[in-house]
């Protein structure tokens, strides 16, 4: 996350005495040496180039290669540091600001060719792009977009691990919205450069120890492997041994050979306190090391207490291929031994059963037994009296019980016993059928008993039971919020397999039945017997009058009782306004509306809202009583219905006066009937202050007002009530529209309403000449669209195969509708009267994107990912349209952008283009190589594509993501962060 920061101090240590004023050394002017960070962020300066800037000038540009493969280049004017990107420049450092000055790290646009080096007059330039120059990402958005930096102190006398400086500047960088490095602090000394760094991580704050290295003059040849160190475990108990494991990651398409001075090709240090290597004989003679392409090359270690006895506490060790550069690095946590128990006391544990079936919960108990004459006095943890592990025994486990928590004193008589009950849930983490082992014990002691147990891939049954309600009319919502039983509701599950499970399907119970069913009752209650346990199921609750309610639910226990509640239906949603704002001369002007969503008949509410953040009086005059022309607009921004249209003039004046500090807010009710077609499509709801004149002379008729779109869908369409449970949400309306949705939740217990609709006329532009289907219409409320992570869209194609004999399903795609995304109501433009009329692109470059879909021909239906809800189009694919989907021209070779975002979690986008048609794979490996996901395997025409890849069931670290295809290939690496 933060590597572009890492690799700027470096870049700016090596700057020659050409590209400096002699007064400004806060970098080495010796060309042969450079400050660097000791984590190989940066590997070697690529390319200096000489470039013009927008000042007229010329300077010496560094282009830094770091990560083995990106590219980043930097220059200086004066006492300003650069960053150049593509013909855009920022500025980083400026060390003539004073204590306390700010800026952001903005780009600007610039007017730059290559330069001749023998041209330092900045005349006669070759007309030649630099664009090549530096990172070739065409965008320019990165992790510090929006950055601001400030020079804190000057000045200042610092103790570093490298040394005391004087003289020193002290900048911090601030990032929004990171969670991971949001502020870096950085220190810098005259004729040294960066001599301290500090940074936050969601683990605390960290530093970098520095180094000092040398580089060759003439740039290395790229290098294509990469080093990783792991440890076998990541927490020690005092006296353990650690096993350290480093691996080189080959990932190129060629055999690497890896040449070392002597038989030592592997080091390692811990802290600066050890070093493998001291102390012990290597022979000098030359060995090396082969590395086929895309394989690993692996050195172990174990580290004994013997060599070096590691105290309790946070170490690194660093591994280094020796006589290279290239350094790994692995943290690890070293704790106190924990006591054993007194002599005189025995531990057992048992389970409930001998044998549970797939899915079940586990129970046991754990007993302390006294075999002495005497008492024996135990200290355990309140809260968390027992721990427990399945199959492997891990001290990782006792990390959180090597801190100082509140222990109880507990007496076992003697002769007597105590005991303590546990269970272990398979949300935790499913086991396989077959025997297991059981470990358990006694939290703050080390000693731990067993006992083995069996999962049958027998079924085991169940009764699920619940009540449905909903809240007694007239009663706000409060802590005592009343209910009454709903009588009548009807009750479904269906077996399903959402997404982030499918790794543990093999371990579920399966069964035929596709459905159970049941009646409330009276008093609201339902049971329904002869359930699976272990399964997971999409729990369906409908009844007339009330919006249908969908959970996903795993039944687990012989007897679940569910709480459901219903919501009645009502002419409004009941939904968060949606609204946009704008500033005009002082005054905050909102426009929205009561939802996003309606159908044909459904009343809506409109609202224009004005707040006076003046210090003075503003006041409007009117010619009638109607003071706002209210509107709709059709897709092709035609008016399909205007207030006023009815609206009559008067002799009259009315006005209106906002004192400062105060707001007007002005609605609308209305519906779509009579407006729009039963089928619905996309509208814009408009509203502008129709006055006469104004007491502030700059506002002109109709710069107060503004719009939103709107959907209208069929009065087909179902509103669906959704819980999730365990960061999913399965939405199933296959039985209504053919598809389903299974949303990846930031949060446990996120509920709220999704709205869906089927429309079988596209109302939208036309996608090149490929055949429009159906479109499925998702809409959800503000609840689940921020506690959202990801979305998988299914559509079931059915019997289309029967309907048309011609029909491959092999041909579909599904496309994404993408609004205008640089649109905003805030774009007014001075030079028009009445500016709110042209809406500036709202509609003309929203356009059909398409997804990377996957095609399963058993189950009959094409998924694919998104981040966002809107317009879902299944489409019949045209072999003969060239390029893809009006998203650029075809390039010459392949194009592999970086993945957005990067570091991700847990999803991320990532973007290609091929330069021909045909077979490819889209594949992501783990660090050892290995493959962990094929995205993409099958047949993709020429041009741009798109296709997600879902990390949530993975743990944090480095991966490559590689596309291949017939003569061309690439790879990327991206880093998932939790």
């Amino acid at each position: 996350m933060r590597k572009l920061l890492l690799i700027l101090t470096a870049v700016l240590v090596i700057m020659p005495t050409a590209a400096f004023a002699a007064d400004d050394s806060y970098f080495p002017l010796d060309q042969g040496m450079i400050w660097a960070y000791d984590d190989q962020n940066v590997d070697h300066v690529d390319s200096f180039t000489k470039i013009a800037v927008p000042e007229q000038r010329t300077v010496l540009a560094y282009t830094m290669k770091y990560f083995q493969s990106e590219k980043v280049t930097y220059f200086r004017i004066g006492k300003k540091v650069y960053e150049w990107r593509n013909g855009y420049y920022r500025m980083w450092y400026d060390f003539g600001s004073s204590a306390g000055d700010s800026w952001k790290l903005e780009w600007r646009s610039a007017t730059a060719q290559k330069e001749d080096p023998g041209n330092t007059t900045g005349k006669n330039r070759p007309n030649v792009n630099v664009s090549d120059i530096g990172n070739d990402d065409e965008s320019l958005d990165d992790i510090n977009k929006d950055a601001e930096i400030t020079l804190l102190e000057t000045g200042l006398d610092v103790e570093t691990p490298m040394g005391k400086f004087s003289d020193v500047y002290h900048f911090i960088t601030k990032r929004p919205g990171v969670a991971d490095a949001g502020y870096v602090e950085e220190w810098f000394a005259p004729g040294v450069g960066c001599v301290m760094r500090k940074w936050d991580t969601i683990a605390g704050p960290q530093m970098h120890q520095l180094v000092k290295a040398t580089f060759p003059e003439e740039a290395p040849q790229p290098v294509f492997y990469r080093m990783d160190v792991k440890l076998d475990k990541s927490f020690y108990v005092e006296g353990e041994n650690i096993v350290i494991e480093v691996t080189v990651l080959n990932w190129s398409d060629k055999e690497v050979k890896l040449d070392f001075p002597s038989s030592l090709q592997v080091d390692y240090t811990i802290d600066n306190d050890y070093r493998w290597s001291s102390d012990r004989a290597f022979t000098q003679e030359l060995t090396s090391v082969t590395i086929a392409a895309r394989d690993t090359y692996k050195w172990t270690f174990t580290h004994t207490p013997e060599d070096f006895k590691v105290a309790t506490g946070k170490h690194i060790i660093t591994a280094e291929l020796v006589g290279t550069n290239i350094r790994a690095y692995q943290s690890f946590l070293v704790i106190e031994s924990l006591p054993v128990l007194p002599e005189g006391i025995e531990l057992t544990v048992a389970t409930g059963k001998d044998t549970y079936s797939m899915g079940e919960i586990i129970d046991f108990t754990v007993t302390a037994s006294n075999t002495t004459q005497s008492d024996i006095t135990l200290n355990i943890v309140d809260f968390l009296p027992i721990k427990y592990m399945i199959d492997t025994l891990n001290t990782e486990y006792e990390l959180l019980f090597s801190r100082p928590l509140t222990k109880k004193e507990v007496v076992v008589p003697a002769g007597g016993s105590v005991t303590y009950e546990g269970t272990h849930s398979p949300d935790i983490l499913t086991y396989k059928p077959g025997e297991h082992i059981l470990y358990a014990g006694l939290t703050g002691y080390s000693i731990y008993a067993k006992t083995t147990f069996t999962i049958s891939q027998d079924l085991a049954y169940g009764t699920l039971a619940g009540t449905v309600t909903t809240p007694a009319t007239a009663i706000t919502v409060s802590n005592n919020q009343q209910y009454n039983p709903v009588e009548g509701a009807e009750i479904y599950l269906k077996p399903v397999i959402p997404k982030m499970r499918e790794n543990d399907v093999n371990f579920m119970p399966s069964t035929s039945q596709q459905s159970w069913s049941a009646t409330t009752g009276s008093d609201g209650a339902f049971t329904i017997a002869d359930v699976p346990i272990g399964m997971y199921f999409i729990l369906s609750v409908y009844k007339d009058g009330y919006y249908p309610y969908n959970e996903t639910i795993r039944f687990l226990g012989e007897k679940n009782l569910l709480s459901i509640v219903l919501k009645p239906k009502k002419n409004v949603p009941d939904q968060p306004v949606v609204f946009n704002r704008q500033l005009v001369e002082g005054l905050v002007i909102s426009f929205g509306t009561d939802a996003t969503v309606y159908k044909p008949d459904s009343p809506f509410k409109a609202f224009l809202g004005i707040l006076n953040t003046r210090k003075e009086a503003v006041t409007f005059t009117f010619d009638n009583e109607d003071y706002v022309n209210w509107a709709i607009l059709g897709s092709n921004e035609e008016v399909l219905w205007s207030s006023s249209e009815k609206a009559g003039k008067s002799s009259a004046e009315f006005t209106v006066t906002i004192e400062p500090g105060e707001g007007r807010v002005f609605t609308h009710e209305g519906t779509f009937a009579d407006v729009v077609p039963d089928k619905g499509g996309k509208y814009i709801v408009k509203g502008i202050l129709a006055f006469t004149s104004c007491s502030i002379e700059t506002i002109k008729s109709g710069y107060i007002g503004g719009l939103v779109r709107v959907l209208v869908v069929p009065s087909t369409s179902e509103r669906i009530q959704a819980q999730a449970r365990n960061r999913e949400m399965v939405v199933e309306v296959k039985g209504t529209f053919n598809a389903e949705i299974d949303l990846s939740m930031k949060d446990d217990n996120v509920s709220g309403e999704i709205l869906v609709s089927e429309v079988l006329e596209n109302p939208h532009k036309q996608l090149n000449k490929h055949q429009f289907l159906k479109m499925i219409e998702i809409d959800a409320d503000s609840t689940i669209r921020a506690g959202m992570d990801s979305a998988l869209v299914r559509i079931y194609y059915g019997d289309m195969e029967k309907e048309n004999p011609d029909f491959d399903p092999l041909k579909l795609r599904i496309a994404h509708w993408k609004d205008n995304p640089n649109w905003t109501p805030l774009n007014i433009d001075p030079t028009k009267d009445n500016p709110l009329d042209a809406l500036g692109g709202l509609l003309s470059d929203s356009e059909w994107e398409m997804l990377q879909g996957r095609i399963d021909t058993i189950n009959k239906y094409i998924e694919a990912y998104t981040n966002s809800f809107s317009s879902f189009g299944l489409f019949e694919y045209d072999e003969s349209v060239t390029g893809v989907e009006e998203q650029g021209q075809i390039p010459e070779s392949l194009v592999l952008k970086q993945n957005q975002p990067n570091p991700f979690n847990p999803a991320t986008l990532i973007q290609f283009s091929l330069p021909q048609a045909g077979t490819v794979q889209v594949v992501v490996y783990n660090i050892m190589g290995q493959e962990i996901a094929r995205l993409v395997d099958g047949f993709l025409p020429a041009g741009a594509h798109n296709v997600v890849f879902d990390g949530s069931r993975f743990s944090s670290g480095v991966y490559f993501y590689s596309v291949r295809g017939a003569g061309f290939s690439a790879t990327r690496k991206m880093l998932l962060l939790k």
